[in-house]
């Protein structure tokens, strides 16, 4: 069904059609051997920001970019037995700020799937605007929410 909706939107939108495209699409799960198995965020965004999904078992890896894709940041969430809460760890690179952005992704997506989820995360553009920034932090999170709704759906 996902793979029904990813062409009729982008049948869509290549006949110039693009009044019920959504910012971001989900174009659905793949299997690639083993106990690995990676998603794709497909995006149809300004600033073409992307989610990338790879499943370690019952585990998952979130990989978000955007214009010059690189690690600046990583953030894991886990449930703690001690505190029955979900804890994170966070490591960023020297003169990165993709941290926030992590953790907030890490933590909400390990309390909607109930498994440990890493997000390395690295968006870089030059010469832009704070709201530019804001701008991209917002798409960030449109298409994290948009993937999310598509991983709750999957369990």
């Amino acid at each position: 069904m996902l793979k029904d909706t990813y062409r009729a939107l982008h049948a869509s939108r290549a006949l110039g059609g693009n009044a019920d495209i959504p910012k971001a699409i989900f174009a659905g799960f793949k299997n690639s051997g083993g106990n690995v198995e990676e998603a794709l965020l497909v995006n149809a965004t300004k600033w073409d920001i992307r989610i990338q999904e790879v499943s370690a078992g019952r585990d998952i890896l979130l990989l978000l970019t955007g214009g010059e894709a690189h690690i600046g940041a990583v953030a894991t969430a886990y449930f703690n037995e001690e505190d029955k809460d979900v804890q994170v760890r966070t490591v960023d690179l020297p003169g990165h700020r993709e941290d926030e952005l992590a953790e907030y992704m890490a933590k909400t997506a390990a309390k909607a799937l109930g498994c440990t989820v890493t997000v390395a995360a690295g968006i870089h553009y030059d010469g832009i605007s704070k709201e530019q920034i804001l701008d991209i932090v917002a798409e960030a999170k449109q298409v994290f929410e948009g993937y999310l709704k598509a991983a709750v759906n999957k369990i």
